[in-house]
């Protein structure tokens, strides 16, 4: 099969693009964000994360995560989201408008929500993992905020 080379470089310093303000109206980010480059197979993928630890109300926390991974071939990407989608996760919901293809999940035991995105060969992903589970204006809002979040990071990553 020959190679079909996407349109996206790796992206590095994810934490340098991303600063997590679309969570604003919800939580209030506590700490530093944290994040690495990852490469453990350079030459198939490359990318970078960037979490952030977000306070709640009360006594709770969440913690927001962004994976983003630019594959060298399209169809590897295309592979790796749908291998992606077989996490334990509930029912996936489709979120038109972003992306070659865009999905948003809750985890099968309940507590954790996500969105993910294939833009030809970059595959990213926001995850919140909360303590205790979110209410559900906290769900609305967190899956407002994560395609707030993507629509903003995807043309940074192009250029």
């Amino acid at each position: 099969m020959a190679l079909r080379p996407g349109d996206y470089l790796p992206p590095r310093n994810l934490c340098e693009r991303v600063d997590f303000a679309e969570f604003a109206e919800l939580f209030h980010p506590q700490g530093v964000r944290d994040g690495y480059d990852t490469g453990l197979e350079p030459e198939l993928v490359s990318g970078s994360m960037c979490e952030q630890s977000m306070a709640r109300g009360g006594t709770g926390v969440v913690e927001v995560t962004v994976l983003c991974s630019a594959y060298r071939d399209v169809d590897k990407a295309v592979g790796a989201f749908e291998v992606g989608l077989r996490a334990p996760y509930g029912p996936v919901e489709t979120v038109a408008g972003l992306g070659d293809q865009a999905l948003r999940y809750r985890a099968s035991n309940g507590a954790g929500i996500g969105m993910t995105v294939l833009v030809r060969n970059l595959y990213c992903r926001v995850d919140a993992t909360p303590a205790p589970p979110l209410t559900d204006a906290e769900v609305d809002g967190s899956f407002t905020a994560m395609r707030q979040l993507l629509q903003t990071l995807l043309p940074k990553l192009a250029a």
